[in-house]
């Protein structure tokens, strides 16, 4: 397969978690964390007018779903809401843990994963992270993390890792401390593992559990070697870049490199992971504002207060979203990327347009608003991947992408994508679609291996000892002398490794019997093919159809009805063996052994045989669209040979099916029995597509 590794992008899966199971090399990550199902969100223009006087303190959209996360405060006093795109008529509030009287609440962020939600929540003296599942509606016993002062700035990493408890995700949060600048901290969703990720001053933070201590090297490794006071702005999607803004407005990327966070400008760094389109502008370098990268990791958007909407930057190309909105703060986008929710300042008057909801109230009140966007590839998780402009184009146009990548056979791409990322990297390995050949190949080999090893540990033994009973029978005269008995003195002979006979030679010799395939594995394999095809499927007449053989005839079927329990046992273990691995028979057995005929068989042979012979949908499909003499009216068809297309014209395919159209005259018969499959196997009711 020299030369045609083709990888193609395609949706794939969330967050970053094959990066902890290829780290880790455990294949249990995968069962205990299933890819997560992201939800469509309701592509419309809505508004809900918000309490006059009512301030929005921090807004946070769902990954999975869309659904917004809003603490609000009015009059000094605060509250957690919900905002479900799906009913955006209405709020649906949130009771706080312990509000206490005054009910405190200062930032909101939701699980990249799983549906979790995060708050920074005063209870009494005290503000805390507090965890709450979105599913049974109730907050975690003890908080995640403690302080004097709030938390703002709460991000969670879609970068998961281990901790004693079990995989975990990071929070990281700024503190605000009199006399400086605003410092970041992290903690684990678990509460284990806190420390203060850069400061001027140390943090008056406590965790759940007590942190692990660090070692000097791990010390050593954090991101900034002089204090740095910053905060948390955004974390890319797979969880390996982050962007911080600094006390003087600058921008600052890290990119996660060898298990640790570095700055990209740092001097001596490790060269940053490099699978990754640079997402972060490189034009911005202060300002103010505040941005995210987008779902998708393609790019930025940014926002600026003293602008309308935001600046959606992808490359070197910008464009201006939702342009006739100013927010007061930054938006968010869904987690398909099909919608920017924020709040808009707006009078009643103004917020009475077509299409939105206004709440009553004479005050000038804020909005919150959700407002359609158009980005390239929004909801295609990796499309970072797309390192290039113009891959980016040919995506976005064809909806996919070909690429040639540089290995010899398909194996080493499987390898260097699971396996060569290098313990200076700690980006991913990213799934692709893939050409279909590693996958049968594979397929093939665990199929063929299983059948191999089922044959000859259970069907051969077993068919072994069934023609030596038959063969005892035959020579003590129980079974009256012919044709049968004459094949299974053969068959047993066949099966004895010691007989050399001119007769088994001859039968090993006959093209019809001689063994092919994997069954030359070894002279036992070979013997015993010859000998099983010999006993169970009789030679066709010249000019016969399978209906019409001559063998067995009804004094053998009425031979093989009569056989007793103790030769029946060792035929139904080794027609048993098969079984998991045939689809059902075409015509019936001597003796029941577990096989039927499937209800797509439109011609089932009258005939009973001793072995169920496997007859699947393909061929059911390829012998209703050749020449059969015998039928007659719509079932005679002229052609002499199926196609591959024949199958995937039956399934639907309309490529398969307008090229067998154009052929001859023979695929307007296979196009039009292909047309009734399809009727057949819609149920009453369904939409045609």
């Amino acid at each position: 397969m020299t030369k045609r590794s083709i990888a193609a992008l395609a949706v794939a899966w969330m967050a970053a978690g094959p990066a902890l199971a290829q780290s880790m090399g455990d294949l249990d990550w995968y069962r205990k964390n299933p890819e997560p199902v992201v939800q469509r969100t309701p592509v419309r223009d809505v508004a809900l007018a918000l309490a006059p006087g009512e301030t929005v303190l921090s807004l946070a959209v769902s990954r999975l779903e869309p659904v917004a996360a809003l603490a609000l405060s009015v009059g000094g006093r605060s509250r957690l809401a919900l905002w479900d795109l799906r009913q955006p008529d209405r709020l649906a509030p949130l009771t706080l843990p312990d509000p206490g009287p005054d009910g405190a609440i200062s930032a909101v962020a939701f699980h990249p994963t799983k549906p979790l939600l995060y708050a920074s929540v005063k209870v009494k003296d005290q503000w805390q992270l507090k965890e709450l599942d979105l599913k049974t509606w109730r907050w975690t016993v003890s908080a995640v993390a403690r302080s004097a002062l709030p938390f703002n700035d709460l991000r969670v990493s879609p970068l998961p890792f281990t901790v004693k408890q079990g995989n975990a995700h990071r929070l990281y949060f700024s503190v605000s401390q009199a006399g400086a600048a605003p410092a970041t901290g992290s903690v684990a969703t678990t509460g284990e593992q806190y420390y203060q990720f850069n400061g001027t001053k140390p943090l008056p933070v406590a965790a759940r559990s007590k942190a692990t201590e660090f070692t000097e090297e791990e010390e050593r490794s954090l991101p900034f070697s002089d204090p740095v006071a910053s905060r948390p702005v955004s974390l890319h999607p797979q969880g390996t870049r982050m962007v911080f803004q600094d006390a003087k407005g600058c921008w600052i990327e890290l990119a996660h490199v060898a298990d640790n966070w570095q700055a990209l400008d740092a001097k001596g760094s490790t060269s940053p992971p490099s699978r990754l389109r640079q997402a972060f502008p490189k034009s911005l370098a202060c300002g103010p504002g505040e941005g995210e990268f987008l779902p998708n990791g393609l790019g930025w958007i940014h926002w600026r207060p003293s602008e309308p909407g935001v600046t959606l930057s992808i490359g070197e190309a910008t464009a201006r979203l939702a342009g006739d909105l100013r927010f007061t703060s930054a938006p968010r986008l869904t987690a398909d990327g099909a919608v920017l929710v924020g709040v808009t300042a707006a009078t009643p008057a103004a917020v009475a347009a077509p299409g939105t909801i206004t709440v009553a109230g004479g005050a000038q009140a804020l909005t919150l608003r959700a407002r359609p966007v158009s980005i390239a590839l929004a909801d295609v998780v990796n499309a970072g991947l797309l390192t290039t402009d113009a891959e980016l184009r040919l995506a976005a146009r064809h909806d996919g992408l070909l690429t040639r990548e540089p290995y010899e056979q398909m194996h080493l791409f499987y390898d260097i994508e699971n396996y060569a990322v290098s313990a200076l990297s700690d980006d991913p390995a990213y799934p692709y679609l893939v050409t279909t050949d590693l996958f049968w190949e594979l397929f093939s080999a665990a199929y063929e291996n299983l059948f191999t090893v089922s044959e000859d540990e259970t069907a051969i033994p077993a068919f072994t000892e069934a023609v030596r009973l038959l063969r005892a029978r035959v020579a003590d005269g129980t079974m009256p002398s012919g044709p049968l008995a004459e094949k299974i003195l053969l068959a047993a002979a066949l099966m004895d490794p010691d007989d050399r006979s001119d007769a088994v030679r001859a039968a090993m010799a006959d093209p019809e019997y001689q063994p092919r395939g994997s069954y030359q594995r070894s002279p036992l394999a070979s013997r015993y093919f010859t000998a099983m095809r010999m006993l169970t499927f009789a030679k066709r007449r010249p000019g016969s159809t399978a209906d019409e053989v001559s063998d067995p005839e009804a004094s053998e079927a009425a031979e093989w009805a009569r056989m007793p329990e103790t030769v029946r046992a060792p035929l139904r273990r080794w027609v048993g063996c098969y079984l998991p691995f045939i689809a059902g028979t075409r015509s019936d057995t001597f003796f029941p052994v577990g096989a039927s005929v499937p209800p797509y068989a439109k011609h089932p042979l009258t005939k009973k045989r001793l072995f169920p012979l496997s007859w699947g949908l393909d061929n059911e499909i390829f012998d209703r669209v050749v020449l059969h003499r015998e039928r007659e009216g719509r079932e005679r068809v002229q052609r002499q040979l199926p196609s591959g297309l024949d199958i995937a014209t039956v399934f639907g395919n309309a490529l398969a099916r307008s090229v067998l159209a154009g052929t001859s005259r023979r695929s307007t018969t296979t196009r039009r029995r292909s047309t009734s499959w399809r009727r057949c196997s819609r149920p009453s009711g369904a939409r045609r597509r």
